[in-house]
């Protein structure tokens, strides 16, 4: 069950700022302030979901926002990494670029989420 709730808010707020990445694109930002925008974003809309309905943890928890914040730093460094490779090296346009970033980005992020950000301490 977790891992359904997980994939449809990832999916939500993957869909959600992605389209307001390629928006900002559209209107002439570049892609790296852009990128750094929807993470912004997509970090508190995605820690709320996550956790109080993915994970259902109803109360006051700092640990894991101090986790979450951590592990989304990494996924937005390794992001910008691949994002600056694939763009500046004319492999991809920085709107295909982003959606396959996001996609293999995305594969681990539950992994870590279910196992390390949102376990439930005693």
């Amino acid at each position: 069950m977790k891992i359904t709730r997980f994939f449809i808010v990832g999916a939500s707020n993957t869909l959600l700022t992605y389209l307001l990445y390629v928006v900002l694109l559209k209107l002439g930002t570049d892609y790296k302030f852009s990128l750094f925008f929807v993470y912004l974003f997509g970090i508190i809309f995605g820690y709320l979901l996550n956790r109080y309905w993915t994970f259902s943890i109803n109360k006051q928890h700092r640990l894991s926002f101090i986790r979450y914040l951590i592990w989304y730093i990494v996924v937005f460094i390794l992001n910008l990494l691949f994002l600056i490779f694939l763009v500046d090296f004319h492999l991809l346009n920085p709107i295909y670029a982003q959606l396959l970033v996001l996609l293999i980005l995305s594969l681990v992020s539950f992994l870590v989420q279910k196992n390390w950000v949102f376990v439930t301490q005693v």
